[in-house]
């Protein structure tokens, strides 16, 4: 059995030789809680002034969380860590991945169901809802400038182009983020419709010059939305591999709902400045 030794009997002599790794049986002075220090010498660690029987939780709130000069000190820190290039690339990604593949797959299968339980007349708004492109980005900046302002979510948000408040709502989390992001530039990607129709593909934008990010709302039924969006990923993922690129897909209901309403409030800014 391991040899231990009170807190009494430490405070008359911490340094005495021949304890370092005996147990250290406390109660906490604080909280009243009673608990043992496996060893001596990891007590004797502990960056305090003076020796005082405090438990783990009460010694944090003693030495760090009421002491403004180590509370600065650590945001500080916590403010370079953040802001490492890596640590933005894990943040970016780990928002893409916050769904579950089978979280995914229950959403598709639930808007599947209600695009076959809907009327002609609610099928045809959520068509008008799709905003499908193929524009190289030349042709993004060209067709942009022909077609702003024209009822449509177009513009610019900080020189680079946008073409739905959601694709504006990922531009206001980049530049929040300080994450780098253009338009989408690596030229299209050949891919063939649940039809097997040869067409091209140009995702949305590139953040951090390594990660291609495609913008999506809703997903509908086989014919308008899953099956030609399954195409597309399954296509960009193996010619973007091949790149030396990672490929993300970024839904509607990952961005925030205050990050939207500032994306429209901006695009009305916008459109009243375009006007």
């Amino acid at each position: 059995m391991k040899k231990s030794i009170s807190f009494e009997e430490f405070r008359k002599d911490p340094n005495k030789k021949g304890i370092s790794n005996f147990q250290l049986k406390c109660s906490c002075e604080v909280c009243g809680v009673d608990f043992v220090f496996t060893q001596v010498k990891s007590f004797r660690k502990r960056d305090c002034s003076e020796i005082r029987e405090l438990c783990n939780s009460c010694y944090l709130n003693f030495r760090c969380y009421s002491n403004p000069e180590w509370l600065q000190k650590n945001s500080q820190a916590q403010l370079i860590s953040q802001n490492k290039p890596e640590q933005k690339l894990k943040n970016a990604l780990g928002v893409s991945q916050s769904w579950s593949r089978e979280r995914r797959e229950l959403e598709s299968v639930r808007m599947r169901d209600r695009w076959k339980q809907s009327t002609d007349e609610q099928k045809q708004k959520m068509l008008n809802n799709l905003n499908w492109t193929n524009y190289s980005n030349d042709g993004f900046y060209k067709n942009m400038r022909k077609t702003a302002w024209r009822g449509g979510s177009f513009g610019e948000f900080n020189g680079i182009p946008y073409e739905s408040i959601l694709e504006l709502s990922f531009l206001i989390e980049c530049f929040q983020r300080g994450i780098p992001v253009k338009r989408y530039n690596l030229g299209g990607i050949d891919y063939f419709d649940p039809k097997g129709k040869k067409r091209v593909y140009f995702p949305d934008f590139i953040i951090f010059n390594r990660v291609v990010v495609e913008i999506k709302g809703h997903i509908w039924g086989e014919d308008y939305g899953y099956g030609v969006f399954k195409q597309k990923t399954e296509a960009a993922k193996k010619h973007l591999t091949s790149l030396n690129f990672k490929f993300r897909v970024f839904f509607r209901s990952q961005f925030l709902k205050k990050t939207k309403n500032l994306a429209k409030t901006i695009h009305e800014i916008n459109c009243q400045a375009n006007s």
